[in-house]
């Protein structure tokens, strides 16, 4: 009896350390969206994206320099783009947050990227896009956009249409700022690099 216990705690204790860490998605305000597909051809392409929220609960969860990221950028209609975000190219701050960079576009089309928790309470992702190899373009007329940063084994954050009104939306810009609420949010990328589809946070 003594012997099956000892068993049965290894065993429990073995489980324990095997288990994958939970993920959840948690929903951050855009402050700022801007697709540009300028006249001039793909290499002229830009993206910038940036969450804020202050107050906010939100917090770092997940460690880009050991498991990288994916960031996901869909355009409703203009496109839907996985990329992905090497451990190699992040850096830790501190220990609010997480920053990549990514100059010579080795990786693909994401130059600088940040994820992080000011001691303030600001919760902030800023992620800039540049470049040919951005698929996503705008829709003239868009009618929602989505955007996803999953950080690796951790969690995901979903940013989207929140019901601010554009400010460019044709063929060669798409750009909204300062949504009060998330409306629409994606699933991130699957770590293949396909889209997973999973529900969002208020469901």
């Amino acid at each position: 009896m003594y012997e099956r216990t000892i068993r049965l705690g290894a065993v429990l204790v073995l489980t324990a350390l095997t288990v994958a860490p939970s993920q959840a998605a948690q929903l951050v305000p855009t402050k700022l969206i801007l697709v540009r597909n300028p006249a001039s051809g793909p290499a002229g392409r830009l993206i910038v994206w940036k969450a804020r929220q202050k107050p906010s609960s939100d917090t770092v969860v997940g460690n880009p320099t050991v498991a990288g990221a994916k960031l996901r950028i869909r355009l409703v209609p203009g496109g839907d783009q996985c990329v992905t975000l090497p451990s190699t190219g992040w850096t830790q701050m501190g220990t609010i947050g997480y920053r990549y960079k990514d100059s010579a576009l080795v990786n693909g089309p994401v130059r600088t990227a940040s994820i992080k928790k000011k001691l303030t309470g600001v919760f902030q992702i800023q992620a800039i896009l540049i470049g040919s190899g951005i698929t996503v373009v705008p829709g003239n007329p868009t009618v929602e956009y989505t955007t996803n940063l999953a950080l690796g084994a951790g969690d995901d954050y979903r940013s989207g249409s929140g019901g601010a009104p554009p400010g460019a939306n044709d063929a060669q810009a798409f750009k909204v700022k300062n949504e009060t609420g998330v409306v629409s949010t994606i699933g991130p990328c699957s770590p293949g690099g396909a889209f997973l589809e999973t529900p969002d946070a208020s469901s």
